[in-house]
């Protein structure tokens, strides 16, 4: 997928094919005027990346979309996180890119469909170059058969192609090949077109392949440095697979240069993969070695599908690198966007992208999981990355609150309001107004509390305890369960009408026995952390790490942060920690396997919550979805010693 070589003016974008483009002006005139300020702010990241500075270009464009975001400037600040995107991608850095990418898709979704479009389209590009090939294809595939315009399916077409041409599938990639369409972006349109050409010669279809390219030169023969680095790659396969060495050579000189002048080193990289496979073919040994060994030193900063087509053609295989790694050393991801959620496993990157996206949501969150799963950092995470995050973060533990003090801590007192009151206090609503209040185990509120509760939330104003006059408030409330909460409801214990305003948007944290691949990861970065505070050198050893994978962990991420801890006071100064040193329960065997028995019970334990919660208790109706009989359900429900009430005629 192509990535920017210049970064496009903030307020920019797509537009339909029926539609004319705005102008940068009109699109002002609809912002508030800081709004527009910062958007004029963030074209200064053109003259950055021309300057080579990207960093800086980077650093700007993070803060202009944060800013916007507060502001509630939905659409430029998905504008400027595409521009960042991009930024990311030319350099390499597809897994922030794609983040990014999320973050637009989840900025733009209220406003503007065309930007949404864009974005996906940019994360597809993204998820490829990760080697995530399966959900490439895809998201590709949805957004082609949803796509109105013209121009976006030649785009999701082309990406699907590209999918196929990675994993070698010459005839599939052949029926996804793009139609010839005009392109707003310069560079996206040069993609598609290259994408075509290179289907075309993996096709052998050679002469189209010519005559395509040639197209492509002739119509964006004045775009931009990395849009003609990405045309002349495409003539530059043709010459290669035609055997024209000459004119070939030529051709790499100028991608070089235009790789050059966009800042863009990776493009130049692909090409020279291209004329490597042409040296090996005209048996030119002494210059394909030269080249290797140049390619070789630009594996660390290659995305991973580059790096893989790097380590085939350059003679070094994947194990190889790995074996650089030392001893005992785990291969951790990067978490950027949220480094307080880290692990490897699919569940938590669905949940770190679930996150994304509900951050940007103005609704309520409800997060289940099992104690000690991390749930507070989950909540963290959606404040830090929403556009609350200027304003406070406060958070209670309602089961720590005695039933008589819950209303002043959650809606303050006023002075003389009851014994000790000695002055004027603001309670958690009005301490966290205009930010977010997490409610930590809220399962645990008393049914008046639950009522103060509702009651504050419908209105959306509260009462100091002694006082007479209502507050206005302006709060997320964010709320944590270590139990189900639809079989709480269900059960009587907690209100319906309370958990409908607390679960609109639900996320569940698997425990950590269900993703056994993150145990490895938050090990590390847990010893890491707690033997830089006692200041020993000493490294984890294989068997201790085995050792780790194995145990089920029915403390979760805090059992395995407080082990870690105590593996740190007593491990040696230096050298390799003994498995000795672990706790019994986790050295000593390991976990053992669940009986066919307990897994059956499990599961019919699940399916009867699910049910019950479903017909609010209501046991005839809990029966027919089950395929049972009313007598059936009762003989489960005594054998797993599930309690349950009757809720009405049924």
């Amino acid at each position: 997928m192509p990535s920017a070589d210049r970064v496009t003016r903030a307020g920019g974008g797509a537009h339909e094919d029926d539609a004319a483009p705005r102008p940068h002006g009109e699109r002002l005139a609809r912002l508030t005027p800081a709004a527009a300020a910062h958007v004029m702010r963030g074209r200064r990241a053109a003259a950055f990346v021309r300057a080579g500075r990207h960093a800086a270009a980077e650093r700007l464009l993070r803060d202009v979309a944060a800013a916007l975001m507060r502001r509630q400037a939905y659409e430029p600040c998905a504008r400027v996180l595409l521009e960042l995107g991009q930024l990311l991608l030319v350099r390499g850095r597809a897994g922030a890119a794609r983040q990014t990418f999320a973050d637009a898709v989840a900025a733009s979704l209220p406003v503007s469909t065309d930007v949404a479009r864009d974005a996906a389209l940019w994360e597809i590009a993204a998820l490829t170059d990760e080697g995530r090939l399966d959900e490439a294809e895809a998201r590709a595939s949805a957004v082609a058969a949803a796509a109105p315009s013209r121009h976006r399916r030649a785009w999701a077409e082309s990406c699907l192609a590209r999918v196929a041409l990675w994993r070698g599938d010459a005839e599939r990639a052949m029926q996804h090949l793009p139609q010839c369409e005009t392109h707003e972006d310069p560079v996206v349109g040069a993609w598609v077109e290259a994408t075509a050409v290179r289907v075309l010669v993996a096709g052998q279809r050679l002469f189209e392949a010519g005559c395509r390219a040639a197209e492509l030169r002739r119509t964006l023969g004045h775009a931009g440095p990395h849009a003609l680095a990405i045309l002349e790659t495409a003539r530059l396969r043709v010459l290669c697979e035609s055997g024209d060495r000459e004119a070939a050579a030529a051709c790499l000189d100028a991608i070089a240069a235009h790789a050059r002048a966009a800042r863009a080193p990776l493009r130049l990289t692909r090409a020279q993969l291209v004329w490597l496979a042409l040296l090996r073919r005209s048996g030119l040994t002494r210059e394909a070695d030269a080249l290797v060994r140049r390619l070789r030193r630009l594996l660390p900063a290659a995305p991973r599908l580059l790096r893989d087509a790097l380590e085939r053609l350059t003679g070094e295989p994947p194990s190889v690198r790995r074996s650089r790694a030392p001893a005992g050393a785990v291969s951790k991801p990067r978490v950027e966007v949220m480094p307080e959620l880290a692990g490897a496993s699919r569940a938590l990157e669905d949940l770190r992208k679930v996150v994304v996206r509900a951050a940007a949501a103005p609704f309520a969150v409800l997060i289940e999981g099992e104690s000690g799963v991390g749930k507070e950092l989950v909540a963290r995470a959606l404040h830090r990355l929403g556009p609350r995050a200027a304003r406070g973060f406060c958070d209670v533990n309602c089961a720590a609150l005695p039933d008589e003090l819950v209303e002043a801590e959650l809606f303050g007192h006023a002075r003389g309001a009851f014994t000790g009151a000695a002055a004027d206090r603001a309670g958690l609503f009005e301490a966290a107004s205009g930010g977010t209040l997490f409610l930590d185990e809220v399962s645990e509120l008393s049914a008046r509390a639950q009522a103060k509760l509702l009651r504050a939330i419908q209105q959306q104003e509260i009462r100091r305890v002694g006082e007479a006059v209502s507050r206005a408030i302006d709060v997320r409330i964010v709320a944590a369960a270590n139990t189900s909460m639809a079989v709480e409801a269900a059960e009587g214990r907690f209100r319906t009408d309370l958990l409908y305003r607390l679960d609109v948007i639900h996320l569940r944290v698997a425990p950590l026995r269900e993703r056994p691949e993150d145990v490895l990861v938050l090990a590390e970065i847990f010893w890491a952390a707690a033997a830089a505070r006692v200041g020993t050198r000493a490294t984890l050893s294989e068997a201790l790490l085995r050792a780790l994978a194995h145990y089920a962990w029915p403390g979760n991420v805090r059992e395995l942060q407080n082990v870690m801890a105590a593996l740190a006071v007593a491990a040696p100064r230096s050298g390799p920690v003994p498995l000795s040193l672990l706790p019994e329960r986790i050295g000593g065997a390991h976990a053992p396997l669940p009986t066919l028995a307990a897994l059956r019970e499990s599961c019919e334990r699940q399916a009867l919550a699910a049910a019950l919660a479903r017909a609010a208790g209501r046991r005839g109706e809990a029966a027919r979805a089950l395929g049972l009989t009313r007598q059936g359900l009762s003989k489960l429900m005594a054998r797993l010693d599930v309690r349950g009430r009757e809720r009405g005629q049924t």
